[in-house]
């Protein structure tokens, strides 16, 4: 694993609750896929008429880059790294993922919106504000590790 010169507040922040903020971020700045994990031993939702109709607990959200390298706010490791990674990390029950390629997917899946579905989604909603803030720590991760971000190849 590349480590990021990440400070605790900010791992802290993109680490217990905020990944999936830093992960459109980084989104939105290279056009890389979004993985995430899950966790269906645990699901956060079950619909109450029927108990296979879940929406499994989201333990953290990653961006995918050209190389198969998993990036989030402490840094980069190789995608077939993650599983194991997040096992052990997290103490994941029974781990899947779901790699999206668009902010639509993810908010529409996974992100609470006060649907009328009554439905309740395991990511927080954010703000314009906080997705902001989360593109100048993503700006500065890519940097730092020497990644331009997509919109620059088109220059």
């Amino acid at each position: 694993m590349e480590l990021s010169d990440a400070s605790e507040a900010e791992i802290d922040a993109y680490t217990t609750g905020s990944c999936h903020v830093l992960a459109l971020a980084i989104h939105e700045l290279t056009g890389w896929k979004m993985l995430v994990v899950l966790d269906d031993g645990e699901p956060h939702w079950v619909n109450p008429d029927d108990e296979d109709d879940y929406i499994a607990a989201v333990c953290h959200v990653f961006c995918i880059d050209d190389d198969e390298m998993a990036w989030d706010i402490r840094g980069r490791r190789p995608l077939a790294d993650v599983q194991n990674e997040m096992e052990n990390w997290l103490h994941i029950q029974s781990y899947s993922d779901d790699k999206l390629s668009s902010a639509a997917e993810l908010i529409e899946i996974y992100v609470d919106d006060d649907n009328e579905l009554e439905v309740e989604r395991p990511l927080a909603p954010y703000t314009d504000m906080e997705l902001a803030d989360a593109k100048i720590v993503a700006q500065r991760l890519l940097d730092q590790l020497n990644i331009a971000p997509a919109w620059l190849s088109d220059i």
